[in-house]
């Protein structure tokens, strides 16, 4: 009998091999997917483990299309936190060696898809408001700033409808145009890189400010209302962007902008994007 049970039990333990799977095979644009690898002791000689931070395509080295967010392990099990910028299926970049020495790559994919069908401003990205509390607090805090909206709409045209003089008017327009620094947004983005991790969301509002500011100096005009094809136009013409590169950055600053408020992003990170789009700019 104890024959019989190792001729079933060895084959077995032969057969024993890594097993992989995604939490959510099928996410959106931004949402979260943990890869967890299980394992035996003994079954793996040797992992080659992705790094940590920004994931980029081999076409593209500077533009990050997701992110490794966090890694975890222990004697039978691996896991990694992924997050994509643009949809797509993506097969993480892990490999590892048995003690036979035969390597095995990673197959499992994670589909991701857009939520960004209709979305046509990349670059006009919201600023984020960030809510605390419970739901009935934030339906009061949009409550409020609705009807300050309207207060202030109705202060303004009470306001210029009982405007008499032209030349106070001017002079109003004229100080308000002085006040606006064209280094806004760049002090905006020193200031944020003082901690360690920033508001992702908070920080792609003030880059692509920071990117307007930047083209609006070198034409000597203000671009804040240009549409997105205008845009393009200007970064294909002005500082020769490929149209694929175009797109990259869209499905990226596009997936921010419905990321989840207290998404982080490192300062390094964010350091690495300004430097890319510094060096895009000086062109």
């Amino acid at each position: 009998m104890k024959y019989i049970y190792l001729l079933f039990f060895v084959p077995t333990l032969l057969l024993a091999e890594v097993t992989e799977s995604y939490t959510k095979k099928s996410v959106q644009v931004g949402e979260e997917s943990v890869l967890e690898v299980k394992f035996q002791t003994g079954d793996v000689a040797e992992w080659n483990l992705p790094t940590k931070g920004f994931l980029y395509s081999d076409k593209d080295t500077e533009t990050p299309i997701g992110e490794l967010k966090e890694i975890s392990q222990t004697t039978t099990e691996l896991k990694f936190t992924y997050v994509y910028f643009e949809p797509g299926k993506f097969t993480a970049k892990l490999s590892w060696k048995n003690e036979s020495g035969e390597v095995a790559q990673s197959q499992e994919a994670l589909e991701v898809k857009s939520v960004l069908a209709d979305e046509k401003e990349p670059l006009d990205i919201a600023e984020p408001i960030v809510f605390s509390g419970q739901y009935i607090v934030r339906l009061l805090t949009f409550i409020l700033i609705g009807l300050a909206v309207v207060t202030g709409l109705a202060y303004l045209l009470f306001y210029f409808n009982n405007k008499k003089k032209a030349a106070i008017k001017d002079a109003l327009f004229e100080k308000l145009e002085v006040d606006q620094s064209i280094d806004y947004y760049k002090k905006q983005l020193e200031n944020m890189l003082l901690n360690s991790e920033l508001s992702h969301k908070e920080f792609i509002f003030h880059l692509t400010g920071y990117i307007k500011e930047r083209i609006g100096f070198k034409l000597q005009s203000s671009i804040m209302h240009l549409t997105q094809t205008e845009l393009h136009e200007i970064l294909q013409t002005e500082y020769r962007v490929a149209n694929v590169e175009l797109l990259s950055i869209d499905n990226y600053f596009n997936s921010v902008k419905y990321m989840p408020n207290e998404e982080k992003i490192t300062r390094d990170n964010a350091l690495s994007l300004i430097k890319y789009w510094d060096k895009i700019l000086a062109r």
